[in-house]
């Protein structure tokens, strides 16, 4: 609870706001400690990533906004680094967004945005550069004090790894305290469990429903409410990384035990394949791989390029994974449509 809420339940909010003179109850009004909740707040100790993995709702973007501005403007923060899937995502949640920090930021310490260098300054001289998780090569040589990763799950990765994740963590080598604060709804990936499982990180979880004082009641009638009690619901509202369902002819400890980073020596492919399977709207992702038969008779996953995208996107990314693994044939589902 914050203190806000915690004023309102006993009844004293309104008096507490009465007793502040003009200027006081400006600058309450971006006090982010009044207003956030504890879990809001990065945590004390010794770590290198505080990984805020929650349900939807919860209010992460928020905390990642609140918690660079306090860094900079109260922290000693210098050289920050803002990272986002693509441009539009950072552009318009990371910094533009209804909890972005242009929009959080207060009168008297708002950055100026300056797009075509991809950079926000800070009126103590302190930069926030952007970068994207398609671009990785961006992150190359860049060094930083403190990273703001939004919606970490969703980055796309290769053979169990995330390139942009790996070019920033080598950067992360500058200041008294390096953070990286990510914000993600949980996806079961290799990626991810291994992220929780790290000694280095702090995770804090959290359910849709502690933000529900801040959201219309609408929102979580027609969102959350339809998902309590499913499978997906625990994901997606109660923030958890779901492990294998029961009865799973595939186990995430299977697939994990017999990766290999690359085709053993002496094995060739006989046969490649495409793989695709395509969703039925909604938002859903679009399933590509390619696999191979190899002169060994076993079976390798060679990519996974799926993604959730337009037709015309995804069918142009099938080619694109055909040329580059010099496919024999693209194997489709016929649902949907065909």
């Amino acid at each position: 609870m914050s203190q806000a809420e915690l004023l309102s339940s006993t009844g004293e909010k309104d008096s507490y706001l009465a007793s502040l003179d003009t200027d006081a109850a400006a600058r309450l009004l971006y006090d982010f400690k009044f207003w956030g909740r504890p879990k809001q707040f990065m945590p004390e100790g010794n770590y290198l990533v505080w990984l805020l993995m929650t349900g939807r709702g919860f209010g992460k973007n928020w905390a990642l906004s609140q918690n660079i501005i306090d860094g900079v403007m109260n922290k000693g923060y210098r050289h920050v680094g803002l990272l986002g899937r693509t441009v539009p995502d950072v552009r318009k949640t990371m910094i533009e967004g209804e909890s972005g920090i242009l929009k959080l930021s207060p009168p008297w310490f708002k950055p100026e945005y300056i797009p075509s260098n991809r950079e926000l300054v800070f009126p103590n001289g302190a930069k926030a550069t952007t970068y994207t998780a398609v671009e990785p090569d961006q992150l190359r040589g860049a060094q930083h004090d403190l990273v703001g990763v939004d919606e970490l799950a969703a980055f796309r990765q290769v053979n169990g790894h995330q390139e942009a994740w790996e070019n920033m963590k080598e950067g992360l080598r500058i200041g008294v305290n390096p953070r990286v604060i990510a914000t993600t709804t949980p996806r079961p990936t290799k990626f991810m469990r291994d992220l929780v499982k790290d000694d280095l990180t702090v995770v804090t979880g959290g359910h849709s429903d502690e933000n529900k004082t801040n959201l219309h009641w609408s929102w979580y009638s027609h969102v959350i409410d339809p998902l309590r009690g499913t499978r997906r619901g625990r994901q997606e509202a109660e923030g958890l990384i779901l492990e294998d369902v029961e009865g799973a002819l595939w186990t995430h400890d299977d697939i994990d035990k017999y990766r290999i980073p690359e085709l053993p020596n002496g094995v060739g492919l006989k046969r490649i394949i495409i793989g695709v399977d395509p969703a039925g709207g909604g938002g859903d992702e679009i399933g590509i791989v390619g696999v191979g038969k190899g002169s060994d008779d076993h079976y390798y996953l060679l990519r996974d390029r799926s993604l959730i995208a337009s037709p015309n996107a995804w069918a142009a990314e099938v080619v694109k994974l055909y040329q580059e693994i010099q496919a024999d044939r693209v194997v489709g589902e016929k649902n949907y449509g065909g």
